[in-house]
């Protein structure tokens, strides 16, 4: 592979995470709650916190409920509010996604969230992945001034879509950044920066524990593998190097 630079970005919903992005330097970090259901908007308190600990590009998912992301206008105000009080606790770039009843871009909601935040980057979030052209979705994002599109090629891993990616990225030819998310890991990295040519990168690497004794179902605790995150940051190196 022709060596390049690689940008991370980390998706996390806990502190330690975020300690462990800033202990190695990542470029970025997207902040949600949730993960085992897609993300939802995390806490201001964790943004909060992230932001004294964390030097680098700060992401915050604006979801306010598990589902699909066709909001009505109750939940549209609730995702605007939202979008308010994270842009007041220091956020750079905000995540979301908003589609109309036949899986089409809101383009009437999506404007409004650009102005509601127009110091912040837009990055929309992986409800792209259920448009069924995405190439034509892809030029209206550019169209609409849209920073970043986070998105696994319309399957289910970025590995599976690496193809679809590959197209998508040489459309954009840098006029809006492509970047692979889902099930990415350092088994397949390399294989899915090699086929797509993408220069940024998303992942999680969430280990899910359930290590605690409750009647109720109180779901699973989540943490990073700091191993396979070091295994990630050689292969980021060797890039660079090679």
């Amino acid at each position: 592979m022709q060596a390049r630079s690689i940008t991370y970005e980390l998706c996390t919903s806990t502190i330690d995470a975020v300690q462990l992005a800033q202990n190695y330097q990542l470029h970025g970090i997207e902040l949600c709650n949730v993960l085992s259901i897609g993300g939802i908007s995390p806490s201001l308190s964790f943004l909060k916190q992230s932001r004294d600990i964390f030097k680098g590009e700060i992401s915050v998912l604006i979801r306010p409920r598990p589902g699909n992301f066709v909001y009505n206008s109750p939940e549209k105000t609730l995702i605007l509010d939202e979008i308010q009080l994270f842009v007041d606790c220091g956020m750079d770039t905000i995540v979301f996604g908003c589609l109309d009843e036949q899986n089409q871009v809101d383009f009437d909601f999506l404007s409004i969230i650009k102005s509601k935040a127009p110091i912040c980057k837009l990055c929309f979030h992986r409800a792209f992945d259920d448009i069924s052209d995405q190439s034509s979705a892809l030029e209206s994002l550019i169209d609409c001034g849209i920073d970043r599109v986070l998105t696994s090629g319309g399957k289910q891993s970025a590995h599976l879509g690496a193809e679809k990616l590959k197209q998508l990225i040489v459309q954009a030819n840098d006029r809006i950044e492509v970047m692979p998310g889902a099930g990415v890991n350092a088994s397949n990295i390399q294989e899915i920066l090699r086929t797509t040519g993408a220069k940024r990168i998303h992942f999680s690497l969430t280990q899910r524990l359930k290590n605690y004794e409750s009647i109720m179902d109180l779901g699973e605790i989540s943490q990073i593998q700091k191993a396979e995150l070091e295994k990630l940051l050689e292969i980021q190196l060797e890039l660079a190097q090679n």
